[in-house]
């Protein structure tokens, strides 16, 4: 939906080639490095810099030291980036222009909390990028978060700023695979459920990979170390009987709280409000 299929511009840009790799065979709880290169006909362009990152514990594990927590970890929303017409905005009516409230100094802190070794992971709870059908800011936040993207696995789930839309033909569904001619649209949320960019969850779902199991990035789970995570979207049904109602109390029914004591559900709006 318009802005998002709008080829003027300041809207589209080819995001060229996205890539996602598995990496597979990985000891528990060890640092590894690495780099990444592009391949040619005549071998590989290899970048030069080299990046970090460690790989989970063993589930149900708890810390190897009594001094520190076995699984620390920062949930965010609503991060945006500099090139953003929300951030634009936010300027114009007055808001701070620098500050721990700018989407690069967020950055920068959460990056401080990975070099101190005090987080294993981020959560992205919605509205990441504020792109609103603008593909060029996707570039630009991404290029923001590999900071600290490269070090630690950062989890999402979408907000309305990467979902909402109100119209998009008859019959057509969006990549989580539900009808999505009007969105979804509930008679107890009118006035909260509307277009914000018009991205129908296309672009998040091809720049992020989810665990198996769930239905793309829009709901899943995974467990990590004694926390079992539940991602779910707040912009789909999740009344009784829908897909993502059947699909989230099968998941529940199988944690085991002997390994993953701790259960964490997450979702862009709040569950108990008019807007869900």
């Amino acid at each position: 939906q318009e802005p998002a299929s709008s080829t003027d511009a300041g809207n589209f840009v080819s995001p060229g080639y996205l890539h996602t790799v598995k990496v597979t065979g990985l000891e528990h709880d060890t640092d590894y490095v690495y780099r990444v290169g592009l391949g040619f006909g005549q071998g590989i362009k290899w970048n030069d810099k080299y990046y970090v990152f460690r790989s989970p514990p063993l589930v149900g594990s708890t810390s190897s030291s009594p001094e520190k927590p076995a699984l620390t970890f920062v949930a965010l929303a609503d991060q945006g980036c500099e090139d953003s017409e929300f951030r634009h905005g936010m300027v114009a009516r007055g808001g701070p222009q620098t500050g721990l409230t700018s989407a690069s100094d967020v950055t920068k802190l959460i990056s401080s909390m990975i070099d101190k070794e005090t987080i294993h992971a981020v959560h992205q709870i919605g509205d990441l990028a504020y792109a609103d059908g603008a593909a060029h800011v996707w570039d630009t936040y991404m290029n923001m978060i590999q900071e600290y993207a490269s070090h630690v696995p950062v989890m999402v789930t979408v907000g309305n700023h990467e979902y909402d839309h109100t119209s998009r033909g008859d019959g057509a569904k969006d990549p989580s695979g539900v009808d999505a001619t009007a969105g979804f649209q509930p008679d107890w949320g009118t006035g909260s459920f509307n277009s914000t960019g018009g991205e129908c969850g296309v672009p998040i779902s091809k720049r992020f990979a989810a665990p198996e199991g769930g239905n793309g990035v829009f709901w899943y789970s995974y467990n990590h170390s004694l926390v079992h995570t539940v991602m779910l979207s707040s912009e789909h049904n999740m009344t009784s009987g829908s897909d993502q109602y059947i699909w989230l109390e099968k998941d529940l029914a199988a944690v085991n709280r002997s390994i993953t004591p701790w259960v964490v559900v997450e979702m862009h709006r709040p569950l108990y409000n008019k807007q869900v």
